[in-house]
């Protein structure tokens, strides 16, 4: 008499076994996602995570194209590069006999180029970096950076300023170069204190970090003594 039982478990055993259904766009298990967003436990049935849309990297750093905020506050990293070009700037300016006028002009327009070049540069790179993978126009992002880059220029301001009123109240030009070098070199430590508050840096990391970004102003000091 036939057993059922046996039956079954012959074809069972015969019968050829089929692939699990694959769900589109799921990540087979131990597989991982390109891009190494997902290391794979997805299985077959299970909804795939939503796809991240890339983003420019200025963006990816925290910067939002659709929130300008004060860069002087917003952006202390230009804010440093900035003080440091106008400190060699004004070291350049006390090796030449210039006029008050000569040497704001100089100061300035060093930085502006400076400025239109370090936005243009991050701009392109987002171009380079997230081509065909943003949908940011061109032109927000362009400005973005511009507004980003701004306190290069911005952070010369109260260098110029104590230059200018110094120099209105008789004071000699050479002397009134150092007072505002000073004034740079004070301006560096407070960027460097502000980043070390940021980034919620140990004391003693922040003590090293504001000296090392002072530094960069002191030794603009010491080229001016040389020079002379």
């Amino acid at each position: 008499m036939p057993n059922p039982t046996a039956d079954r478990r012959v074809n069972s055993y015969w019968r050829p076994r089929m692939p699990p259904r694959q769900v589109a766009g799921a990540v087979p298990h131990g597989a991982t996602r390109r891009g190494g967003t997902t290391r794979g436990t997805t299985r077959a049935g299970e909804h795939p995570a939503k796809r991240q849309p890339a983003i420019p990297e200025a963006a990816s750093r925290g910067l939002n194209y659709n929130n300008h905020q004060r860069r002087l506050v917003g952006n202390p990293a230009s804010a440093i590069y900035g003080s440091i070009m106008s400190a060699s700037l004004l070291v350049v300016a006390s090796s030449l006999e210039k006029s008050l006028w000569d040497v704001i002009v100089l100061i300035v327009s060093t930085l502006i180029v400076f400025w239109l070049a370090h936005a243009y540069t991050d701009a392109v790179g987002d171009g380079v970096s997230f081509v065909g993978t943003s949908s940011v126009p061109i032109g927000r992002v362009v400005l973005h950076h511009l507004r980003a880059q701004w306190p290069i220029v911005e952070s010369a301001f109260l260098p110029i300023a104590t230059l200018v009123v110094l120099t209105l109240f008789g004071v000699k030009l050479d002397t009134a170069l150092t007072v505002a070098l000073i004034v740079d070199v004070a301006e560096l430590f407070g960027w460097g204190a502000l980043v070390a508050r940021r980034m919620r840096m140990p004391m003693l990391r922040a003590v090293i970090f504001v000296l090392f970004t002072g530094s960069l102003g002191l030794i603009m000091v010491l080229l001016k003594v040389l020079v002379h």
